[in-house]
């Protein structure tokens, strides 16, 4: 509004000494008060001027009203359409950017395996993966674009033991995926979390049945142990009573005097 008002009042005073003494300047321009009045109803607010020379002369309670509900709603419109404007150019420029950033690591990463004898259409092991990220030229390319390389380790290593469970293979695209999702400013969403939470339960479904198994294994051990020694106790006495005669033997060479000055003091 206050630049409004500057601009107003400079070409009025500006407009009035330029066409004063004309018909033209009498008609619309013939004081400042009056030029700007004609500055902002018929140059600004064109459409909403009749309305405005309507209202009879020493309502400015009115008049003022009236101008100030116009210039509010002209401009919040215009700060509206304004906010959509910057808002789809921004989401324009970071579609663009994504894309430049898919485009600049695939063929980076196409170039490195075609370097290394790889055929895209080809399935890499964990390790030749592994060997291709960690090129020093890949790594340089994946850092411009903020992935975080341990991040990135850790999401390769799930992605193969979840493709050996569900005998998949890791594609071209899987890996440039997977790269993408080794950002560090990526935002998580509803997918993440369900696959993450995925992930989590095979973890804790195979845990739970590998310490089952040793579970078993260890309580059948026992009751192999208990059923041995109910079927042959004999042998397992026989096997214990000459440990028990060599250990008290050893004692006896150890301290032969013992007992007899024991007795001797009482």
């Amino acid at each position: 509004f206050a630049l409004w008002l500057v601009l107003i009042y400079v070409f009025a005073i500006t407009l009035r000494q330029l066409t004063s003494g004309t018909e033209f300047g009498e008609a619309y321009f013939q004081s400042v008060p009056q030029a700007m009045d004609t500055l902002l109803l018929d140059g600004i607010l064109a459409d909403y001027a009749p309305l405005m020379h309507a209202i009879p002369p020493g309502h400015f309670i009115e008049w003022g009203l009236i101008l100030f509900f116009i210039l509010l709603a002209s401009i919040t419109i215009m700060y509206m359409l304004v906010g959509v404007l910057v808002e789809v150019v921004g989401v324009l420029a970071h579609a663009e950017k994504e894309t430049m950033n898919v485009s600049f690591i695939a063929s980076s990463l196409r170039k490195k395996m075609e370097q290394q004898g790889h055929d895209q259409d080809s399935e890499l092991s964990r390790s030749e993966l592994q060997d291709i990220l960690l090129d020093p030229e890949i790594t340089e390319v994946l850092q411009s674009v903020q992935v975080d390389l341990v991040a990135l380790m850790e999401l390769v290593n799930i992605a193969y033991e979840d493709a050996e469970k569900n005998g998949g293979s890791m594609t071209f695209e899987k890996i440039v995926s997977l790269v993408l999702n080794g950002r560090g400013h990526n935002t998580a969403s509803v997918k993440d979390t369900s696959e993450l939470l995925r992930i989590l339960k095979q973890i804790i479904i195979q845990r739970t049945s590998e310490m089952s198994e040793k579970f078993h294994d260890e309580i059948a051990m026992v009751h192999r142990s208990i059923q041995f020694l109910r079927e042959d106790p004999d042998s397992v006495a026989e096997e214990d009573s000459p440990k028990d005669e060599e250990s008290f033997s050893k004692k006896e060479r150890r301290n032969p005097r013992g007992d007899r000055s024991r007795k001797f003091n009482t």
